[in-house]
C-alpha cells in the first residue's frame, strides 16, 4: 500500500435515483483528492440512473459503471468490494453528496494517525441541500481491545440520557481493503437484517487495529422521505426483532462490557417506535392490530422490564410507559400526530 497516496475505492450502490445521481457523482469527481477509483453499481434500476452510470464511465477513467439484478443493498455493496482494487473502500448512497474535501479529510487522518480505519460524523441536509443537522464528533483514537470494547460499543446507541454514540453507519468511512480481503468480511442483505452495517460493523471491526473518529461533517446526507430508512415496510417490526436477538447473541459472544447491552436496548426501543411511527400511515383499522402485536410482543416486554427506565428523560419515559402498558390507541394517536417521541 502506498502510505502517502493510497488508493480510495470509492462504491456507490445505485437504484431509481435518477433525480440525484448527477449530482452525487459530480460531487467525487470533484474531490481534491484525486488519487480514487469510483464504481457505479446499478442494483436493477428502471429509471434512467444505469444509462446515468454508463454516461459518467465514458467520460472519465476512472469511473466503472457495472449493472445487476436487484439484490438490494447490503449485497450490491458486496458486489463492488469484489471489483474494488484501492487500498481503503468508501462507501456513498447515490441520494448523498460530498463536499470536496470529504475525501481529503478522512486520508490526512489515515496518514498522519497510521491507522486502519477512519469514522466521520455527516451533515443532513434536504432537497435544496440546506443544512439541517450535523452530527460531529471529537476525534479520538481507540486501539486494541477499546477498539470493540469502546468504539463499537458506541456504536451500539446511547447511554441512557447521554448523546455520545457514533452513527451506525458505513458511508463517510474509510475501510482497509486489507482487512476486509484478508477476512473475506461481506454485508448481509437488509432484507434479512433491518440494519446491514451494524451487522458489517460488528464482523469489521473484530479485525480493526486501529481506528481514528474524525470531526469530519463533509458527508452530506440527504434525507429522502422515498428511502429504505423512512419507506413503510410490512416486515419492519419481525426485522428490528430479528436484529435484536442477533445483537444480544453478539454482544455476550464478543464479551463487550454490560453498557453495550444497555446501549443496544436502548436504539431497539428506537427501532420499535419507528416501527410504531409508520403504522401511523394506516388506516386505524389496519394499524391497531399491529400496534397491538408490537405491544404484546415477549421480547419488547422482557427489555422494558430489565433497561432502567428511570435514567431516561419524562418524555422517553412516557412512550416507554405506553408500550408497557400496552396502550395501543394511545400509541396510534401518538404517531398520527407526529409526537411520537425520539429517543435518539
Amino acid at each position: 500500500m502506498n502510505k502517502i497516496n493510497p488508493i480510495v475505492s470509492v462504491i456507490v450502490p445505485v437504484y431509481n435515483v435518477q433525480k440525484y445521481l448527477s449530482q452525487c457523482i459530480d460531487s467525487i469527481v470533484n474531490q481534491a483528492y484525486k488519487n480514487i477509483e469510483i464504481l457505479l453499481i446499478d442494483d436493477g434500476s428502471t429509471d434512467e440512473s444505469g444509462k446515468i452510470c454508463d454516461i459518467y464511465q465514458k467520460k472519465y477513467t476512472n469511473i466503472k459503471s457495472f449493472h445487476k439484478n436487484n439484490t438490494g443493498l447490503g449485497l450490491t455493496r458486496n458486489y463492488g468490494l469484489a471489483r474494488a482494487t484501492g487500498d481503503f473502500v468508501m462507501f456513498v448512497d447515490s441520494d448523498d453528496v460530498l463536499k470536496n474535501t470529504c475525501i481529503t479529510e478522512l486520508i490526512k487522518v489515515v496518514i498522519n494517525d497510521d491507522v486502519d480505519t477512519v469514522i466521520g460524523g455527516y451533515t443532513r441536509i434536504d432537497n435544496k441541500k440546506n443544512c439541517l443537522f450535523k452530527e460531529k464528533y471529537l476525534p479520538k483514537i481507540y486501539y486494541g481491545k477499546d477498539v470493540q470494547n469502546k468504539c463499537f460499543t458506541r456504536m451500539l446507541g446511547n447511554l441512557y440520557k447521554n448523546t455520545d454514540s457514533i452513527k451506525m453507519s458505513v458511508w463517510n468511512c474509510l475501510y482497509s481493503m486489507n482487512i476486509i480481503k484478508k477476512n473475506n468480511l461481506q454485508f448481509p442483505s437488509e432484507r434479512k437484517y433491518i440494519s446491514e452495517d451494524l451487522i458489517w460493523d460488528s464482523e469489521y471491526f473484530k479485525y480493526a487495529i486501529r481506528v481514528a473518529i474524525s470531526d469530519s461533517t463533509s458527508y452530506l446526507y440527504r434525507y429522502n422521505p422515498l428511502s429504505l430508512t423512512n419507506s413503510y415496510n410490512m416486515n419492519r417490526f419481525i426485522l428490528s426483532i430479528d436484529l435484536y436477538s442477533y445483537v444480544s447473541d453478539l454482544i455476550i459472544k464478543m464479551k463487550l462490557p454490560e453498557e453495550a447491552s444497555k446501549r443496544f436496548q436502548k436504539s431497539f426501543f428506537i427501532y420499535v417506535r419507528l416501527c410504531i411511527e409508520q403504522e401511523g400511515i394506516r388506516k386505524f383499522k389496519v394499524a391497531i392490530p399491529m400496534l397491538k402485536k408490537i405491544c404484546n410482543n415477549q421480547e419488547v416486554q422482557n427489555v422494558i422490564k430489565v433497561y432502567p427506565i428511570k435514567k431516561l428523560g419524562i418524555k422517553e419515559r412516557a412512550f416507554l410507559y405506553l408500550l408497557k402498558h400496552k396502550k395501543a390507541y394511545c400509541l396510534y394517536a401518538y404517531s398520527k400526530i407526529n409526537k411520537i417521541i425520539h429517543l435518539h
